[in-house]
């Protein structure tokens, strides 16, 4: 298999599903800013190979009123998180 095209081949398969709005508001870790369901393929597509924003993710659940971050099963990102202003 080609593994460098594993990506794109994969994240094609998201166009064949329909995403509604939840009822719970979430933040993508690729924008750093809500997921809205009707560019939900192309978010999720860019997650599968692009680097996760951490400081806009974060600035933007503060900003929503989230002052609790949990890690499981580390403190690696508990750490970063700390840091961000």
């Amino acid at each position: 298999r080609d593994l460098h095209s594993f990506p794109t081949r994969r994240s094609s398969d998201l166009y064949s599903f329909r995403f509604d709005t939840g009822h719970t508001p979430v933040i993508s870790s690729v924008t750093g800013n809500r997921f809205e369901s009707q560019r939900a393929a192309d978010v999720l597509s860019r997650q599968i190979a692009n680097p996760v924003e951490l400081v806009s993710t974060v600035r933007t659940l503060r900003a929503a009123g989230v002052e609790v971050f949990d890690e499981i099963n580390g403190t690696t990102l508990t750490s970063l998180i700390k840091g961000i202003g």
